[in-house]
């Protein structure tokens, strides 16, 4: 079935399709009843007016009219003389004040057109949306922090993040809490933990000077153990294994060995029977003969003239202190050691004695041991360069730096010099010999080895002989015959075992 279309009386009457007298229809009340139903249809056919109207053919259109359910509205047309009705929304829009289509960040389009979704009325700056929309916003998660160089442009509170970099968190877990460390603190760097450490603070345990006792339980701190219990520390004062005869001793419990004190009764302070024969004792020169001076022998009347005792290298020193050459040797002096160094015209110098130690200042032919337990750079003792070192002779100043940097477990080549005790007065005066004194033996090898050997002693070695001599936190300098001047070399302290031969300053 087509569209019905309704028409009124009055608009029959105007259209000329009802002949009927316009007054008639126009005082007549349009109600249900008076609308008539002229026809179905799918389209309008043009209908002229009646000629009393044929000027008015301009002046109207013909309305379609579509009842819903009836048809397909679609199809209904104008007749002639129609003009394009549709709504221009673009125009529309502009005409009501929605003007703008675009806008600059950090602005919005704002107040939508009604007719146009195209057209807005204004732009309103919105940073949060602009920021946020940019991928910027106001926290990071964890593991990342703010980055300063990527700050929003439109609200500085936005900014986006990069990785933490977790400054001074440079551990591994497992390094962090090594043996000797704990952890000290972490850090998340992008989803990376990181952490400080520190050493291990050992609550309940001991730093011991000479080590803890036998069973006790340890601790790693650092690189350090810590003991619950310590030992009793051993000063190693004594050196002798009995008492000599003449001689009153003071025996160590610790190392169980003897410390000389002083002479027996009826002994000399050589702790030996008094010799009374004046030429023996080398009273035998008059007065007269002694022009610069004299000792008077206190058992008789003959003197003893006093020299100027002056010593050359290789001489070999006696502890009367006097030298001789090897070939004279006294071998019923006490010998202290060869002469290594002079100064003054022989009248002082170093002498180093005829054999190596060991860390007890003992006399032995194979014993070696490291220079220090670490690789402290030494505050107080020069560090010594290639040409520096074969002119350093301060064998004592450098001994006494180390051996005041630490004890015989730290430092035990220079400790080991200062328990030798050859004789009570030179206890506690040897020294580990500088670098200086390396290169005097290099120098005068034969005379020296020559010395040794005469009194007895152990043939220096080829290599290699701790100095004092110091080249920097990590090294020392050594000995080495075969070199072109003495010096080996420098070595890593705390894990190279060389010989240690203590010297005495004269």
């Amino acid at each position: 079935m087509s569209d019905i279309r309704y028409f009124s009386a009055s608009a029959i009457l105007s259209l000329g399709l009802f002949s009927a007298p316009a007054a008639a229809l126009t005082s007549s009340v349009l109600t249900p009843s008076n609308i008539i139903l002229t026809h179905i249809y799918t389209s309008t056919t043009l209908t002229k007016p009646a000629s009393s109207f044929a000027q008015l053919d301009k002046s109207y259109k013909l309305a379609g009219v579509c009842f819903l359910g009836t048809g397909r509205c679609s199809d209904i047309s104008f007749g002639s003389g129609d003009q394009d009705y549709t709504l221009d929304t673009a125009e529309q829009c502009k005409n009501e004040g929605y003007k703008i289509t675009s806008c600059v960040l950090p602005s919005y389009l704002y107040d939508q057109c009604p007719y146009n979704d195209k057209y807005y009325k204004s732009c309103q700056t919105d940073t949060d949306r602009a920021c946020k929309e940019a991928g910027y916003d106001t926290s990071c998660e964890d593991g990342y922090v703010k980055d300063e160089a990527q700050i929003c442009p439109y609200n500085s509170s936005y900014y986006k993040c990069k990785c933490n970099p977790c400054d001074g968190y440079t551990y591994t877990y497992s390094e962090a809490t090594a043996s000797g460390y704990v952890a000290d603190g972490s850090c998340n760097n992008c989803g990376t933990t990181k952490y400080k450490r520190k050493e291990n603070p050992c609550s309940g345990y001991l730093t011991c000077e000479c080590g803890g006792e036998i069973g006790t339980s340890t601790c790693i701190s650092g690189t350090k153990t810590k003991y619950k219990v310590c030992k009793t520390c051993c000063e190693y004062r004594c050196s002798q294994p009995t008492c000599p005869t003449g001689y009153i001793c003071e025996k160590e419990a610790c190392s169980n060995k003897y410390c000389i004190t002083g002479c027996a009764v009826d002994y000399t302070d050589w702790c030996a029977v008094p010799i009374t024969d004046c030429g023996a004792l080398g009273y035998n020169k008059t007065a007269d003969q002694c022009p610069n001076g004299y000792l008077k022998c206190p058992y008789g009347e003959t003197v003893f003239c006093p020299t100027e005792t002056k010593c050359t290298i290789g001489d070999i020193y006696y502890s009367d202190n006097t030298c001789s050459s090897a070939d004279n040797y006294n071998s019923s002096k006490t010998v202290l050691g060869v002469v290594v160094y002079v100064t003054d015209n022989g009248k002082h110098g170093q002498i180093m004695a005829p054999w190596p130690i060991d860390a007890n200042g003992n006399k032995t032919s194979n014993t070696t041991m490291i220079w220090g337990a670490d690789r402290t750079d030494i505050s107080g003792l020069p560090n010594y360069t290639v040409s520096s070192a074969t002119t350093d002779y301060n064998s004592c100043s450098n001994t006494d730096e180390i051996v005041a940097a630490g004890d015989a477990n730290t430092y035990p080549a220079a400790w080991a010099t200062r328990k030798y005790a050859p004789t009570p007065e030179t206890a506690g005066k040897w020294c580990l010999p500088a670098a200086g004194i390396m290169t005097n033996i290099y120098n005068n090898k034969t005379a020296i080895q020559t010395a040794i050997s005469k009194v007895g002693g152990v043939e220096f070695p080829n290599c290699c002989t701790w100095s004092s001599s110091e080249f920097n936190n990590n090294d020392a300098w050594t000995s080495n015959l075969n070199t072109n001047y003495g010096l080996h070399g420098t070595y890593a302290k705390d894990s190279n075992y060389f010989y240690v031969r203590p010297v005495w300053e004269f």
